[in-house]
């Protein structure tokens, strides 16, 4: 008789199959669970397909969608495969050292039912005493839909001294390592295509909040994270991404009072970033920038579309959100760190 399997661990490869290999045979190690891992190969690679089928046969199935589905069509694919009561989104640039790591989560949400969503710390595999930008201690958002982390606010990354050592609700759960319940996703709808990469988790976890359930940080595991392996050659369509993408999610996710109030605030602070890529010295991210703004301009019949879908789910509870705007707090009145912000120290004692 086939074991059930309890977690199903997801993760997206792009011509990088030594790296994903390294961090399939630490998932393989996993303690007290039943896992399987699928792999979706965007790089369509047969090198690679024939490099990760061969780490173990029972355990490792290898998708290939034939073309490069990006981030959240690329989850999405394996998550409709998973066998798992419970999904793990994970980056294949990671490490998990603890044995017991996806045990602990499991064990975490068996015991409670309305949270949907656990992010472990993510930590920086080169420095492994600091938080890692992809996600670090549980993320947030902003009035103005700019999205940030206890650990990490823009560039200012900070040192691990069990400072975020309780397991507190957040408003998004970065898919570094984005570990949920399957049945969830499945009824969510699950991660919208129009992303591509960047910001899908943020717009998946909003949708989980307006269902009725929670996403939260969970200290007692750890995942370190290597950091934009896929993206040292294309940094500038990432950076169009980044900015598009986050204009979607203000326009698809944010209330219509919200847009209108501050719609202009939020192309100030746009044509801001490309005056300090200019005098950064970072001038082939100016285009970029401006090619987000028109591919913005002309998906907005479908970000429409898609705001009136976001917004039937409706819910009782509340997602954690900074209602100032992080731009104008780090920037001009220099708070750089979380502990400086007084309004978010309540989310941080808001256990579940």
């Amino acid at each position: 008789m086939t074991r059930d399997i309890d977690i199903s661990v997801i993760t997206l490869n792009f011509k990088e199959a030594e790296l994903t290999k390294r961090m399939v045979i630490h998932i393989l190690r996993s303690k007290k669970v039943s896992v399987e891992i699928l792999i979706v190969d965007n790089g369509n690679s047969n090198v690679d397909r024939e490099t990760l089928s061969a780490i173990d046969t029972k355990r490792v199935r290898v998708l290939t969608p034939g073309r490069n589905l990006g981030c959240g069509k690329g989850y999405n694919l394996g998550i409709t495969q998973a066998r798992g009561k419970y999904v793990f989104i994970v980056n294949n640039d990671t490490e998990i050292p603890d044995a017991n790591a996806l045990y602990k989560m499991k064990s975490f949400l068996d015991t409670r039912r309305r949270v949907a969503v656990l992010q472990p710390k993510i930590k920086s595999l080169s420095k492994p005493d600091f938080y890692e930008y992809a996600g670090a201690a549980g993320g947030y958002i902003d009035l103005l839909g700019y999205p940030f982390c206890r650990g990490r606010i823009f560039n200012t990354l900070e040192k691990d001294v069990g400072q975020y050592e309780k397991a507190i609700e957040i408003s998004w759960a970065s898919t570094c390592a984005f570990f949920a319940r399957k049945d969830v996703l499945m009824a969510s709808g699950l991660f919208d295509p129009i992303y591509f990469a960047y910001a899908e988790e943020v717009d998946l976890s909003m949708k989980i909040w307006n269902m009725g359930y929670s996403v939260m940080f969970f200290p007692n595991a750890e995942v370190y994270h290597r950091g934009e392996s896929s993206w040292k050659k294309v940094r500038g369509h990432k950076t169009f991404l980044i900015h598009r993408n986050h204009l979607v999610l203000f326009y698809k996710c944010f209330p219509l009072y919200v847009i209108l109030l501050f719609t202009p605030l939020r192309f100030m602070f746009e044509y801001c970033s490309m005056i300090f890529y200019l005098f950064n010295n970072s001038n082939l991210h100016i285009i970029p920038v401006l090619l987000s703004h028109l591919s913005c301009f002309v998906r907005f019949p479908l970000i429409i579309k898609k705001r009136f879908e976001f917004f039937r789910l409706k819910s009782s509870l509340r997602m954690p959100m900074y209602k100032r705007s992080i731009v104008l707090d780090y920037f001009l009145f220099h708070k750089k760190y979380f502990r400086d912000y007084s309004l978010l120290q309540s989310f941080a004692g808001s256990e579940s």
